[in-house]
């Protein structure tokens, strides 16, 4: 266990110098860069800390980093490319520009979440991907709903969500929530 710590430290340590050099010195072999990232990932998947470096690296291609990060999807890996999608989209002055991320995030949520085999399914990871779909294509917004609400039916926030994102179903949800059983109290 001791060594598995230790080199998971050393990978991050060189995950870090390499982008630090990247960031220094644009002539350094982008491949070697790549193949260092693709090995960190593949040997420690959930490393926060890496997956970190490569939603933050202003010298990646969105190709690259939704390529890294999605090699072995989880939740994580799925919450630093939104905020790598945020970041260039940030960078991006011009608003049709800006609009080609939230495309591609959407797409990159809608094709992990509707695999049935992705295992990626968190509570969060849902209320990101009906949020994703009422920003960027809110004809999905209510499939996406009720999905989550099938696969987790007493979480409250999925309800609050539907109401703050299609109040036309609030009848349907208030129905939902007598029938669950589920209390939510508001202020007036």
């Amino acid at each position: 266990k001791e060594g598995s710590h230790t080199r998971e430290k050393l990978y991050e340590f060189y995950v870090w110098t390499f982008s630090q050099k990247i960031h220094d010195d644009e002539a350094l072999n982008h491949r070697q860069y790549m193949e260092t990232l693709t090995k960190s990932l593949h040997e420690y998947p959930k490393n926060i800390f890496i997956m970190h470096t490569i939603a933050s690296q202003s010298s990646l291609r969105w190709f690259d980093v939704r390529k890294l990060l999605l090699k072995t999807p989880t939740n994580e890996s799925i919450f630093y490319l939104l905020i790598a999608s945020k970041l260039c989209e940030e960078r991006i002055i011009a608003e049709d520009d800006s609009k080609i991320y939230q495309h591609r995030i959407f797409n990159t949520i809608d094709g992990l979440m509707s695999r049935s085999t992705s295992g990626i399914s968190s509570i969060l990871t849902w209320r990101l991907y009906l949020r994703a779909a009422f920003n960027y294509d809110f004809s999905k917004c209510r499939r996406i709903l009720y999905e989550a609400l099938d696969k987790y039916p007493m979480v409250k926030s999925f309800y609050l969500d539907g109401s703050r994102y299609l109040s036309e179903d609030l009848s349907q949800l208030h129905d939902l929530i007598i029938e669950k059983g589920i209390r939510i109290h508001s202020l007036i």
